[in-house]
């Protein structure tokens, strides 16, 4: 870590009175995970989020989803039940959630197909840390981190020995629980973690229900010179109604007066997940080290009564780490490879057509390598690159018709393949005058290759000729911590986005217009043990078609503006009130790129609690807690769709939910 004599400007960004600033300083980093190569928050140049389990707690938060909503100001779009929520960072319009890299204990969320990152896999009562990095992060995670990254951490990272029980309960026949152990043996540097959740819920809509079951555990041997070694397995289980959207009148409100039912009141789906890993990192000397990992996950998914997809996905990483003295100053040097496997099984007969069957296999190899160069003892300079290969193939059994209005699609028998290949860079300056401070600019060369639904899809026409998304992201930015209690930090940025894969027409295509967008994220945040937090989190996006047949026009399914304000107030040190304020703007329909359908309005929304932890030595652990979500019953829509005629996807209204934790 890095050792600085602080002044007195770097005292007062530490909290510490300037008097004391003579003797020398140093705060103890936490590395973050999600950085790849293990930095800290202040090491990084991009705009950082770390939620800790303190924030986990204060949230009040239901799901993991909602977690990031309320303390990352990370926008979340729903069809129905939670199991359908898709993240959407940077100005991500439709097919946003391709664009972020989800990991869960380095478990990758991301699937080869369009389904989206099932966020309830990963129980937020489970969560010990959560890790958002954003704008594109794709020299170091590839094609599917265009526009961010968020790591969920469950593992244990110390020897400390914890187990949790919690059971919770609400309106709409919510219920559920959780389970887990942690702990370990330091003079064997064994660590290990388990964990068992489920919940359930009739939903607020008619045909929104859903039931959820998981468990994971791992163990880690660490040893004595750094280097570590670690075994992972999961397995989940879950089921929901696909209650679909609202058809409404073209005046715009006919869907708040029927809300709260579904047009498809038979439609479900199901999902199968299990998988492992293995993991290892091989410190040589105190210069030098290396990193590698092997994963298999396989999920089976059933919907609609005519759609299966089996899928398996293997991956394989190995990267090293060289950090020395070049030309007489301190260089970091990284670069790896990357290997991933995807098989996908296809079954589908949609009524009134034929059936079909599909076979894909999605294979991809990437080259990356990043360095970083302290040219003075506060500032570094930074470029990295990759290269990465994408081959896809496909071949089709069967007779499929696609009628869409007055056309009709066939999708001819045989077997197709594509291949294609992107590069990604970036460079930069990080500023660093004091621990607790950083200030970068920054420019990265993106992309985004087609996912297998985007080339050979089961209810589309099939487009071989989809090109992966390619862009250009400019953004600078600092954060700033003071006080010891206090956090500001902002980012402002700019892409244009060549070639972005858009569903039109009954196809994906890549849209004639070149994307641009601009938009800041500013937070200020207060947090004192035993006292309270608040914050004050904002997200501007400008998301707009710059030529071609739709220049001017919005990108649909962008809000224009993202606020939230929290806080928690301990009125003793066994209670806490809690509660905030999250404003979504307006945003156009999915599909709408004509701008001609209206905009989805925008809608605020307010949430409440307590918590409860008595002091008496009997009760040591236990906590209770109440919340309430949307408390004002507000009828909105985060999410809703244009081809013609519009509809919407009504989100949930009022919902409360009364739990009980126990930590021994």
């Amino acid at each position: 870590m890095r050792r600085t004599t602080l002044a007195a400007f770097a005292a007062l960004a530490g909290g510490v009175a300037p008097g004391a600033a003579n003797g020398v300083f140093e705060l103890p980093a936490v590395v973050v995970e999600a950085s790849r190569f293990g930095r800290s928050k202040a090491e990084m140049a991009s705009h950082v989020d770390v939620l800790t389990r303190a924030d986990v707690e204060s949230s009040g938060a239901s799901s993991t989803a909602a977690l990031l909503e309320r303390r990352a100001n990370v926008h979340f779009r729903s069809s129905g039940t939670p199991a359908l929520a898709q993240v959407s960072m940077r100005g991500g319009g439709a097919n946003g959630f391709g664009r972020v890299k989800i990991l869960v204990d380095g478990e990758d969320l991301n699937n080869p197909d369009m389904a989206a990152q099932d966020l309830m896999r990963v129980p937020v009562r489970s969560v010990e840390r959560v890790e958002v990095l954003h704008g594109p992060q794709t020299v170091l995670y590839g094609s599917d981190a265009s526009a961010g990254v968020v790591n969920v951490v469950s593992d244990a990272d110390d020897y400390e020995r914890k187990t949790t029980l919690e059971t919770h309960a609400g309106n709409l026949g919510a219920a559920g629980g959780h389970a887990g152990t942690r702990g370990g043996s330091e003079p064997d540097g064994v660590t290990y973690w388990a964990s068992a959740d489920y919940d359930r819920s009739d939903g607020w809509r008619d045909n929104a229900q859903y039931e959820f079951w998981s468990a994971k555990g791992g163990v880690k041997q660490r040893f004595g010179n750094g280097s570590w070694a670690a075994l992972k397995a999961f397995y989940s289980n879950s089921s929901y109604g696909l209650p679909g959207g609202l058809y409404a009148d073209s005046g715009g409100g006919g869907w708040k007066k029927r809300a709260r039912s579904a047009d498809d009141r038979s439609s479900h789906a199901r999902n199968d997940v299990y998988g492992f890993s293995v993991s290892a990192n091989g410190v040589v000397d105190d210069e030098n080290a290396v990193e590698g990992s092997l994963s298999f996950r396989n999920r089976n998914s059933r919907s609609y009564g005519n759609l299966e997809y089996d899928v398996y996905g293997f991956a394989a990483s190995l990267k090293a780490s060289n950090d020395a003295r070049r030309f007489g100053l301190e260089n970091r040097f990284d670069a790896g490879v990357d290997l991933k496997d995807d098989l996908l099984f296809g079954d589908s007969s949609q009524p009134g057509s034929a059936g079909g069957e599909n076979d894909y296999n999605r294979f991809s190899a990437a080259l990356f390598a990043r360095d970083e160069l302290a040219v003075l003892e506060t500032l570094s300079v930074f470029a990295g690159a990759r290269g990465e290969g994408i081959c896809s193939r496909d071949r089709y059994d069967g007779d499929f018709r696609y009628d869409y209005g007055a056309a009709t699609y066939r999708r001819e028998e045989g077997a197709s393949g594509k291949a294609s290949s992107a590069v990604a860079a970036e460079a930069g300056v990080l500023w660093r005058p004091a621990e607790t401070v950083k200030a970068f600019a920054k420019w990265s060369r993106f992309y985004h290759a087609p996912l297998a639904d985007e080339l050979f899809s089961a209810y589309a026409v099939p487009n071989m000729e989809l090109e992966p998304e390619r862009g250009d992201n400019v953004e600078t930015g600092f954060d700033w911590t003071f006080c010891g209690e206090f956090n500001a930090a902002l980012a402002v940025f700019h892409s244009l986005v060549d070639d972005e894969i858009l569903y039109q027409n009954g196809g994906n295509v890549n849209a004639p217009d070149r994307v641009r967008r601009c938009g800041a994220e500013a937070s200020f945040t207060w947090s004192r043990k035993n006292v309270g937090s608040a914050g004050l989190l904002c997200t501007l996006n400008r998301a707009r078609f710059s030529e071609g047949p739709h220049d001017g026009n919005d990108v649909p399914l962008v809000p224009a503006q993202l606020a939230r304000a929290y806080g928690e107030w301990f009125l003793a040190d066994w209670l806490s009130v809690r509660g905030g304020v999250r404003f979504v703007g307006e945003q156009r329909h999915g599909g709408d790129f004509a701008n001609a359908g209206g905009k989805l309005p925008c809608a605020t929304l307010f949430d409440c609690g307590l918590r409860v932890m008595p002091g008496w030595e009997a009760a040591k652990g236990l906590s209770f807690s109440f919340d309430v979500d949307n408390l004002f019953d507000r009828r909105y829509a985060s999410y809703g769709e244009y081809f013609g005629s519009w509809y919407v996807y009504p989100g949930n209204g009022r919902a409360f939910l009364f739990s009980v934790r126990c930590d021994f």
